[in-house]
């Protein structure tokens, strides 16, 4: 289900180069690896976020928090 998932948002991507980091992220691996290889690679980044936030706890934060220098 999650490959599917991937698929249906691979087939609604721009065919030119957007501006968001995720759009060209996906652009790239689509370029690189195929329509099918860039659904998995979609697919287990997806399921590795919702590990984390299951096993973990908190919220979805799309831009990480940077580590404080010193601590």
């Amino acid at each position: 289900m999650l490959v599917s998932g991937a698929q249906a948002v691979l087939q609604k991507l721009p065919a030119e180069p957007g501006e968001a980091a995720d759009t060209r992220r996906l652009q790239r691996w689509r370029a690189r690896h195929g329509t099918k290889g860039a659904a998995v690679r979609l697919a287990n980044r997806n399921l590795r976020i919702a590990w984390v936030l299951l096993t973990r706890g908190g919220s979805y934060e799309p831009e990480p928090r940077r580590a404080l220098p010193g601590g």
